[in-house]
């Protein structure tokens, strides 16, 4: 314990927050061979709050600025409620870089047995969620849930739907008389890469010929960010 005091004391922590750390104790630190990043292991009582968690770690940052530091907290007592406020902080941490991410924000986590199971209508949705689940892991298990795994899962009755929407969206085409194409926006596109079956993960330079079939819109309650998400289908698959 005495070790653990050293360093918050060191890393200017308020100590009204010391209170957090009882019956811790600081159970080693791990330089690499250059002696530029360092890695603390600590030992808790309780899980931290996500609010006491991010003050630690900024202090810690800024004690040690000139060096890479990380933590790894291993907590007897684990809290499972806090997972997620640290699951909608990693989400919120990796907006800017994968804006889509807003939508799996929530305030209604799927935890049972160390399982979070999240939810999606479909592939594309899952390729969207597998982009933060290894950061996402990395973090629950570095503020100490280590047995923690993630499940996810395409729900059945949101893929009823879409298929759904889709069958009621066919209609007979009707032959018309072959067009010059002119652009309205962006330039042309010479030739279609792919079908949406042959989809499976993030790709550049894809085009697809598809059908609009549905809009969903969402609005973010922080800011005026929307996200409109397009339910497209090509009648043999669907994203």
């Amino acid at each position: 314990m005495e070790k653990l005091i050293l360093l918050l004391n060191q890393i200017k922590l308020d100590e009204n927050l010391f209170n957090f750390f009882n019956a811790g104790k600081l159970d080693k630190i791990v330089g690499n061979k250059d002696k530029t990043s360092y890695h603390f292991f600590i030992t808790l009582k309780n899980t931290l709050p996500l609010d006491i968690y991010i003050k630690f770690f900024e202090c810690l940052k800024n004690n040690f600025k000139n060096y890479k530091v990380s933590v790894s907290f291993k907590v007897e007592n684990k809290n499972i409620e806090y997972i997620k406020d640290y699951y909608n902080y990693l989400l919120n941490q990796n907006l800017k870089e994968y804006p889509l991410l807003e939508t799996f924000i929530t305030d209604d986590l799927d935890i049972n047995n160390n399982v979070i199971t999240i939810k999606v209508a479909n592939k594309a949705e899952e390729m969207k969620f597998k982009s933060i689940e290894v950061k996402l892991i990395d973090l629950l298990n570095s503020v100490g849930y280590e047995d923690i795994n993630i499940n996810i899962l395409i729900d059945e009755e949101k893929s009823k739907e879409i298929r759904k929407e889709i069958e009621e969206a066919k209609v007979v085409e009707v032959p018309t008389e072959k067009k010059e194409i002119i652009e309205i926006m962006g330039s042309f596109i010479p030739k279609i890469t792919h079908e949406i079956s042959g989809i499976f993960a993030e790709e550049d330079n894809v085009s697809i010929e598809a059908y609009v079939f549905g809009i969903d819109l969402f609005e973010s309650s922080k800011s005026n960010f929307k996200i409109f998400t397009l339910k497209i289908t090509d009648f043999n698959d669907s994203m």
